[in-house]
């Protein structure tokens, strides 16, 4: 029979030959740590930057109301819902109904809203919605080629009057548009029914105070922010 002292040893033997291992164990460890530390420092070095001033915190929903011209509003345009919805009342198609938001887009930012156009007469063609430098002469004719948009039958570009067809759309009642505006970025794009369509402009002038905008041209046409 196996006497006491003998297991003793034996169990000693096995003990030290598990401290060897766990210091082997431990180099390695300590070998792969430092190759993870190594690795995660090249990552951090080769990843884009992220500040307080990008990533969603970086988005706002800008709130405002609708406003049109002093001097023409009685004849061509009506404000309701709070001025949150402007309807052409008059005018036939010969003279547009442009209005403008109260407030500026916020410089740095990305600046989103949405429209629904909650009715089209007749016609989609001369529906024009974006945005335009905030000394915009309300009564001005054409006022879309002063900035960057694009109109509701086929959502072509309309930037600084430089036209380009991009989209085959023709707009029906009840159609929603999310416009959105990356001043930090410089650019516009459109969603139409949560359908995302792009970037419409790329180049847009960063230093410029810029109001969103719409503009009609046919009667009963009314147009609503959501």
């Amino acid at each position: 029979m196996e006497s006491s002292q003998s297991i003793i040893k034996s169990l000693e033997v096995k003990i030290k030959a598990l401290e060897i291992e766990n210091q082997k164990l431990a180099s390695i460890i300590d070998l792969n740590n430092k190759e993870i530390n190594e690795y995660k420092t090249l990552i951090q070095s080769l990843s884009p930057k992220i500040t307080a001033n990008s990533g969603i915190n970086n988005e706002i929903d800008l709130k405002f109301k609708w406003k049109t011209s002093d001097t023409r509003r009685k004849l061509l345009c009506e404000l309701k819902n709070d001025s949150k919805t402007i309807k052409k009342i008059s005018g036939n198609s010969v003279w547009n109904c442009t209005a403008v938001g109260d407030i500026c887009l916020v410089k740095g930012k990305i600046n989103k809203w949405k429209i629904q156009i909650t009715n089209v007469n007749p016609n989609p063609s001369h529906i024009f919605f974006g945005i335009v430098p905030e000394n915009i002469d309300l009564n001005g004719i054409n006022n879309y080629k002063s900035g960057y948009s694009t109109n509701f039958e086929n959502f072509n570009k309309h930037n600084l009057g430089n036209y380009t067809v991009t989209y085959n759309h023709r707009g029906k009642n009840g159609d929603i548009i999310e416009i959105i505006v990356d001043l930090e970025k410089g650019e516009l794009s459109y969603f139409l029914n949560d359908i995302d369509l792009g970037i419409f402009c790329d180049n847009i002038n960063k230093n410029i105070n810029y109001v969103p905008f719409v503009d009609m041209f046919y009667e009963g046409t009314e147009i609503s922010l959501l």
